[in-house]
C-alpha cells in the first residue's frame, strides 16, 4: 500500500499488498480487543462490587443472628434467622449470576484473543510469502 515498499515486480508487490492488508487487519483486531478488554474489566469490577455488597449484607445478617442468640429472645432469633437466610439466598443468587457472567466475559475475551492469534499467523504467513518471493532475487 505504501509505494516505498514496492519492488516493481507485480507478483511480489501483490504479496506485499496482501501482507499489508493482513497486518492492518491484525492492528484493527488489536484495537477492538483493547476496547473490549477495557469494557470487560469495568464490567467485571462492577459485578464484583455487587457480589461484595451482597456478601456484606449476609455478614451483617449473620452478626444480627449471633447477637439475637446471645440475647436469647426466641422471636428475635427466628426473625434474625429468616433475615440471615434471605441474605444468604440473595448472596448466593448474585454470586451464581456473577460467576456465569464472568465466565461469559472470559470466554468472549478468549475468543477475541484467538482471532488475534489467527490473524497474527496469517500476517506471519503473508510476510513469509513476501520473503520467499524475494529470496531468489537476493542471490
Amino acid at each position: 500500500m505504501n509505494d516505498g515498499h514496492r519492488t516493481g515486480i507485480p507478483e511480489v508487490d501483490s504479496l506485499i499488498d496482501a501482507a499489508d492488508r493482513a497486518r492492518i487487519e491484525g492492528w484493527n483486531l488489536a484495537v477492538v480487543g483493547t476496547a473490549e478488554s477495557t469494557v470487560a474489566d469495568a464490567r467485571l469490577s462492577d459485578i464484583a462490587g455487587h457480589q461484595k455488597a451482597a456478601r456484606q449484607r449476609w455478614a451483617t445478617a449473620q452478626n444480627r443472628l449471633a447477637e439475637a442468640r446471645k440475647i436469647g429472645d426466641k422471636s428475635e432469633i427466628a426473625a434474625a434467622h429468616r433475615h440471615e437466610t434471605a441474605a444468604y439466598r440473595e448472596f448466593d443468587a448474585i454470586s451464581q449470576g456473577v460467576i456465569a457472567e464472568a465466565f461469559g466475559i472470559v470466554a468472549a475475551s478468549t475468543e477475541g484473543l484467538g482471532r488475534q492469534l489467527d490473524q497474527l499467523q496469517l500476517t506471519d504467513a503473508a510476510e513469509a510469502a513476501v520473503l520467499a518471493a524475494l529470496r531468489p532475487r537476493w542471490r
